[in-house]
């Protein structure tokens, strides 16, 4: 697959050669036309945030691996709701899964970023993003919204990389000066 000058995957041409083809690989595991169609995207998605450090030598067969993986989730997922909807009482463990105070401290500041970044996202960007932690899945809200399709992905692809380099650069935390030799 064709890589830019900077080394960055050209993940635009990678779903236009590599989309269709997935979404029928996803088909023939068995998934829904609408599952296919996200957990290619939610593929895509991950592909994406892939550090640009990060060589990958086959992001076509990356891809396809991460598809089968999220397949694979959401398979177990599925099987867990099930489960959940049966219990059996020899197989419940009551642990305690609360989180620590730092971690309550650092969510709710992340929190906090995050909202001050999706203010900064237009109202139809927005509908879109909302829409799609609602759980519907693109072609739903290529229906209900009349946002096209690419048009709504690459809108969501837009809303989460804002996201989460509000949320990088929040949690970057410079090193440390080193006192150096000499006593200096």
């Amino acid at each position: 697959m064709s890589e830019d000058t900077a080394g960055a995957l050209d993940i635009t041409g990678l779903f236009r050669h590599s989309g269709a083809d997935l979404r029928g690989y996803l088909r023939r595991r068995g998934f829904t036309a609408d599952a296919a169609a996200d957990l290619t995207q939610d593929a895509f998605l991950r592909l994406l945030h892939q550090p640009p450090s990060r060589q990958i030598a086959s992001p076509r067969g990356y891809l396809f691996r991460i598809a089968a993986n999220l397949g694979v989730d959401l398979r177990r997922a599925e099987q867990r709701e099930t489960a959940a909807r049966h219990p059996d009482s020899s197989e419940i463990d009551i642990a305690d899964d609360r989180p620590s105070v730092e971690r309550v401290l650092i969510s709710r500041q992340e929190v906090r970023i995050l909202a001050r970044a999706f203010a900064e996202v237009p109202p139809g960007p927005r509908q879109v993003f909302l829409a799609r932690l609602d759980g519907l899945t693109f072609a739903e809200i290529e229906r209900r919204h009349g946002v096209p399709l690419k048009t709504a992905f690459s809108q969501v692809m837009k809303v989460t990389l804002l996201l989460k380099s509000r949320l990088d650069a929040a949690r970057a935390v410079p090193a440390p000066d080193r006192p150096r030799a000499g006593g200096k």
